[in-house]
């Protein structure tokens, strides 16, 4: 759905464009363009270069410019103008915009998309996670104890092993009673 074609030659990849020419050199030892997207064209890719030891992932962008340097663990463009990375080792997420200017940091592990395009989640375990916005300010935290999903109108959340269903205003369809709730982009959910 895209118009760039990842190629490989003597373990360096690089990208072409759909009539052959290069787009991205051939020097990177891993390269990944899954993020950032903006209907079906992908703006961003993680890319890796190795170091002794350990890879370092950096982030480009479609033309191979370098947006964040090689020096991390986890990069990901959560959305088209906000990226993400996590240096080796650290529980410090960095949050910059689509030129790579740092913005804010947020503790946790990793980060994606939230339930809008205005909004991130923080992933801080298997079991835990909160949502943001794009300034880094707290999104429905506090008022709900363990919020684990949302789409914004909905939300399940509960200490764990009582999980409920409730609205974001706070009136309760389902109390906080049930071991799991999950929730399938349908408006159905699957409740244990």
């Amino acid at each position: 759905g895209d118009s760039l074609i990842i190629v490989s030659k003597d373990r360096k990849m690089g990208a072409l464009d759909l009539q052959g020419r290069p787009v991205v050199p051939l020097k990177y030892s891993r390269l990944d363009f899954t993020m950032g997207r903006v209907g079906s064209r992908i703006e961003y890719a993680a890319a890796s270069e190795v170091w002794p030891g350990k890879d370092q992932w950096g982030l480009i962008d479609r033309r191979g410019t370098l947006i964040l340097p090689f020096q991390f663990e986890y990069v990901e463009a959560i959305l088209p103008d906000l990226l993400v990375a996590r240096a080796y080792r650290a529980s410090v997420l960095q949050f910059f915009d689509a030129r790579g200017k740092p913005l804010f940091t947020q503790i946790g592990k990793s980060a994606r998309r939230g339930f809008d395009e205005q909004s991130v989640e923080i992933v801080q375990s298997r079991q835990r996670s909160f949502f943001i916005n794009k300034t880094g300010q707290a999104l429905l935290e506090g008022r709900f104890p363990d919020l684990t999903w949302t789409d914004g109108r909905l939300l399940v959340c509960g200490p764990r092993d009582k999980r409920g269903l409730l609205k974001t205003n706070g009136d309760t369809i389902l109390s906080c009673q049930y071991r799991n709730i999950s929730a399938f982009g349908d408006g159905n959910f699957l409740v244990e």
